[in-house]
């Protein structure tokens, strides 16, 4: 059965107007990011610098990793969509509420996704880079996103605090997009912008850096659930006391 938490939050993000005015943005973001990496005189034979496909990739990624993980923690409020802690007196289980948000922030990533498809195919084809290295941003783009958004619920388990939810939200995206980057080896390649490099070098290290961003994800929804599950207890014992 179709998780109601997430549906009840794609329904949100579908009417609400600050949503559709941040994927505006993003998107038009992007535009102006290949009108920069696209000479206009553009003619025959000539291309534009093979690194196009890769900044265009790299800056997607972190905007939409900055988007999906800042509307999983409240950090961009969404009308009508309900907190985990407006859901934590429902008779949603914990599970329900820590996977359903989850999905519905894989959801409006792959959307993000696939709008932006157009202008990756264009410096494609521009720049005769291969498409396997597109998906392979896919798939990086969706495992940081992901895994940043299970980091800001968790968060925001830990207290009803918008400065915490912030604190914790920040803290991953500069430990994840900054801070990795300078780790030793093979630890800098959680970086994604390094691991994006490896596939653009030919490496397959990245491959391991997909998978990194899994089992932190996992490990991080794990501990929401965990959490939602042990104040919901509490919360009951209080009351019966």
């Amino acid at each position: 059965m179709w998780n109601a938490v997430a549906r009840g939050d794609l329904r949100a993000r579908r009417q609400s107007s600050k949503s559709v005015g941040l994927v505006t943005f993003s998107l038009a973001l992007l535009a102006a990011t290949i009108l920069l990496l696209v000479p206009q005189e553009l003619e025959g034979d000539s291309r534009i610098h093979l690194d196009s496909p890769y900044l265009l990739l790299a800056i997607q990624m972190a905007l939409f990793s900055y988007l999906i993980s800042a509307s999983a923690c409240g950090e961009i409020a969404i009308e009508g969509e309900k907190t985990i802690w407006d859901l934590a007196g429902t008779r949603f289980p914990p599970r329900v509420i820590v996977y359903g948000k989850m999905t519905s922030s894989l959801l409006s990533c792959l959307t993000l996704l696939v709008m932006a498809a157009p202008f990756q195919a264009l410096v494609v084809g521009l720049t005769g880079a291969s498409p396997a290295l597109l998906f392979v941003g896919w798939l990086l783009t969706l495992a940081i996103a992901w895994t940043g958004a299970a980091v800001a619920l968790w968060g925001m388990t830990l207290r009803e605090s918008e400065a915490l939810r912030s604190l914790v939200h920040w803290a991953w995206l500069g430990t994840v997009l900054l801070l990795s980057a300078v780790f030793p080896a093979p630890w800098r390649l959680l970086n994604p912008f390094r691991a994006l490099r490896d596939a653009f070098d030919g490496g397959w290290a990245w491959i391991g850096s997909l998978g990194s961003y899994m089992v932190l994800s996992l490990v991080f929804l794990e501990w929401a659930r965990w959490r939602l599950q042990r104040w919901r207890r509490l919360d009951e014992h209080l009351r019966e006391g």
